[in-house]
């Protein structure tokens, strides 16, 4: 890698320092990856490195505000099994929104705590049938396939006695016993 300092190509060693990224207004330290020259011992820029360590700066300012992380907010969408864009539409959000978040952008506090909601398959039944029109037939038809999954059954005797769509899929058949 090309030191400027000792205007030449030298090794260069990766160390975990401490580091304070500005996000949303707020000072944000973390444990970065740094590059330096093993010659002279600047810090040499890597593009690389920088992005992983605002991704790491963003993390952290999610976990200490209690937001939603790009994994969190991914794995609500999958269990419904709709695409970022059928997502965002259900939820009201702009299209490309709940690609940016699973990407790593950082929500308002509004558009995260909509998507913590949408955790619970009631809550997401009631906007997908709000959204209806904003979605693909086979959007809607794949969402609600996703949703009946997700319901808790219990069975006696063969027929279902109780469901609930905020639990997770589970059936009990109540003839048996311990």
């Amino acid at each position: 890698m090309y030191c400027p300092k000792c205007n030449a190509d030298v090794e260069t060693t990766v160390r975990e320092v401490l580091e304070t990224y500005p996000v949303k207004g707020e000072s944000i330290t973390v444990k970065a990856l740094v590059r330096f020259c093993n010659v002279c011992g600047e810090d040499l820029w890597d593009e690389e490195l920088d992005e992983q360590n605002l991704l790491r700066a963003y993390a952290e300012y999610r976990r200490i505000h209690g937001l939603l992380q790009p994994e969190e907010i991914r794995a609500i969408r999958e269990k419904y099994q709709l695409s970022q864009v059928a997502f965002a539409r259900v939820l009201g959000l702009g299209d490309k929104s709940v690609t940016r978040y699973e990407n790593g952008s950082i929500a308002d506090l509004a558009q995260n705590n909509l998507i913590a909601l949408a955790r619970h398959p009631s809550v997401f039944k009631e906007l997908l049938e709000q959204s209806r029109s904003k979605i693909s037939p086979d959007d809607y038809q794949t969402a609600n396939l996703a949703l009946d999954g997700l319901r808790c059954r219990v069975v006696k005797g063969g027929t279902v006695v109780f469901s609930d769509s905020d639990t997770t899929s589970m059936e009990f058949d109540t003839t048996k016993t311990r």
